[in-house]
């Protein structure tokens, strides 16, 4: 049978929900070893021990925060990756082979691993960082492909559905999808790089933020303003021409539809009265991405 970090798509994870499925199943992983040992008949006689804090816990939070982008890379990245995958693997076959009702989280754990690879590849196509660990991980994701990433690992790297990821790169032509010899679609590392620093979810590793500030290109107008966070209205961004304007909810789809318009245009407040005046943009520019997101 073979093994697959199985996950459908893109979702949120916090480091409180992954630490409490970590401990608990570290806990339904003990029980079963007691049951295999006698000293328990079972499972939900099992009683946890308050104070104990197991390794797996932390290995899987830093892994957890590489994935994200927080951390760097870093000697032990190999170790967490190794320890977080097996575990996985192991609760993955206890809560469906054993029917375990401790076992919990494994697809928040398989997402952690997704996402970690997904970050693996775009740090070693950057940086030439390399993973022994890494490299040999890509016969056990059902859609991967050595020479890009996946659709999904698009949708974990920009925080977003994939349905989302396909739906932006339905309208550019400069990034496009390939097909792989099993008819999955993937985007080289190098058009995915530059296609997620456009992404506003997008989190470049932690060691190359330390050396630019991270930064995303927005439209600019003549008197120097440009499309940011803070200038939303009570139902969202007021984009487009006057008497054909549209209203966006989030600020990243906004941002996607100002790149597709010939001239973009969107309405902010006026520095003198307050009141939201459609301005042009006559250029793009790269803004500082703290700058762009203040609220």
């Amino acid at each position: 049978m073979a093994l697959y970090f199985d996950v459908n798509d893109y979702f949120e994870i916090s480091e409180e929900s992954l630490e409490s499925s970590v401990q608990t199943s570290f806990h339904a992983l003990k029980a079963f070893t007691a049951r295999l040992e006698g000293s328990l008949f079972s499972e939900s006689d099992y009683v946890p021990s308050s104070d104990e804090a197991p390794s797996i816990v932390y290995y899987y939070l830093r892994l957890y925060r590489y994935a994200l982008g927080t951390e760097p890379f870093s000697e032990f990245t190999d170790q967490y990756m190794s320890m977080a995958a097996t575990f996985a693997l192991m609760i993955e076959e206890l809560e469906e082979g054993f029917e375990s009702k401790m076992a919990t989280g494994t697809g928040m754990m398989f997402a952690v691993i997704v996402q970690a690879y997904a970050r693996y590849k775009i740090d070693h196509y950057v940086t030439g960082i390399d993973s022994t660990v890494m490299d040999c991980m890509s016969g056990m994701f059902e859609e991967e492909d050595t020479d890009g990433l996946s659709t999904l690992q698009l949708a974990f790297m920009a925080r977003i559905k994939q349905q989302s990821v396909r739906n932006k790169l339905s309208s550019q032509t400069e990034f496009q999808l390939e097909r792989n010899s099993k008819g999955k679609y993937f985007m080289k590392v190098s058009d995915a790089y530059r296609w997620l620093s456009m992404q506003v979810g997008f989190i470049r590793t932690a060691f190359s933020m330390l050396q630019e500030e991270e930064t995303i290109s927005v439209p600019v107008s003549k008197d120097g303003s440009f499309f940011r966070k803070n200038i939303r209205g009570p139902k969202g961004y007021r984009i487009g021409e006057k008497g054909s304007e549209v209203v966006i909810e989030e600020f990243n789809d906004a941002l996607e539809s100002l790149r597709k318009m010939p001239s973009p245009y969107w309405r902010r407040p006026s520095k003198t009265t307050g009141i939201p005046g459609i301005v042009t943009g006559i250029r793009w520019e790269r803004k500082p991405l703290s700058e762009v997101l203040k609220a």
